[in-house]
């Protein structure tokens, strides 16, 4: 507010899976009615099509329908898409919201501390694992080389009937290909379990042999 910017959030990630009504990081942080802009998609955690944009004051609203070439230019959402959007915001900012929140960050927890042994966990998130701070669903597994990110990935699908994407150039810079895993709050202890040990059965897999 000091240098008088535009502060504008992408939530993409963050609705309806932070914040004490599903509102999001900002919201989570307390600083949503400090907010320009925000945007998101409804096809993640909503479970939908489409995205949004909420603007904090009537000027900017007017100006992203009349300038914004997204919105002038593309064609309403299917009626049965904005009724599921509006059913899972409802769902979100009730009691049984609170509680999938609760139980997804329980699950991203357990599951990253499990996954600590594998060496794969960036050190930043397993160290806030083990506190209180607000953890994202999407878990990210360093495995360097496009290769080893495929074949890990071939590995999981293949042998274990987990899929784990790998995430490869251009999406990510070369030399940093992932695993990239989406917790949720319907995930069991075991199926994280299951997860962590087929982990370790790729990197048992992958050591070097001896010949002696």
């Amino acid at each position: 507010r000091h240098h008088s910017f535009l502060l504008v959030v992408d939530e993409a990630h963050a609705t309806l899976v932070f914040g004490d009504r599903g509102g999001g990081f900002a919201q989570a942080c307390g600083l949503g009615g400090q907010v320009d802009i925000s945007v998101g998609t409804l096809s993640k955690a909503v479970g939908s099509l489409g995205g949004f944009v909420v603007a904090r004051c009537e000027s900017l609203r007017a100006i992203i329908l009349n300038k914004g070439r997204p919105v002038i230019y593309s064609t309403a959402l299917p009626i049965d898409c904005v009724v599921r959007a509006i059913a899972a915001v409802e769902v979100a900012m009730g009691v049984e919201g609170g509680r999938l929140r609760s139980k997804l960050q329980e699950n991203v927890r357990s599951l990253v501390l499990l996954l600590r042994a594998t060496g794969l966990v960036p050190p930043a998130l397993a160290a806030a694992a083990g506190g209180h701070a607000l953890l994202s669903p999407i878990v990210p597994l360093a495995m360097g080389s496009e290769e080893m990110a495929t074949e890990a990935s071939q590995f999981l699908l293949e042998r274990c009937g987990i899929f784990c994407p790998a995430i490869r150039p251009p999406t990510v810079p070369r030399g940093t290909s992932r695993l990239r895993i989406a917790v949720t709050a319907s995930h069991t202890p075991s199926q994280l379990q299951a997860l962590a040990d087929a982990l370790m059965r790729f990197l048992e897999h992958k050591k070097p042999r001896s010949r002696l």
